[in-house]
């Protein structure tokens, strides 16, 4: 069924691992109920702010090399 994108950014907030790597293509995603950060344990968030379609994937390839022990998860659409 559909989903709010609020709803969906909440519930990612809650499921996810501490020091996950969050990787959005999506630009009209809303990730207001993560509490993002730099350290080890906090989410990370990368973005792209200049409207360019397909890089999501190899930077959520990019991030998992560079920090292998921390789980990627990448937003697309």
């Amino acid at each position: 069924s559909v989903i709010h994108p609020d709803e969906l950014g909440y519930k990612l907030s809650r499921g996810v691992d501490p020091g996950t790597i969050l990787v959005s293509e999506n630009l009209t995603g809303k990730y207001d109920a993560f509490e993002f950060g730099f350290g080890d344990k906090d989410p990370m968030w990368l973005g792209n702010t200049g409207f360019s379609l397909g890089w999501g994937l190899g930077a959520a390839m990019g991030a998992a090399l560079a920090a292998p022990k921390r789980p990627v998860v990448c937003a697309i659409g």
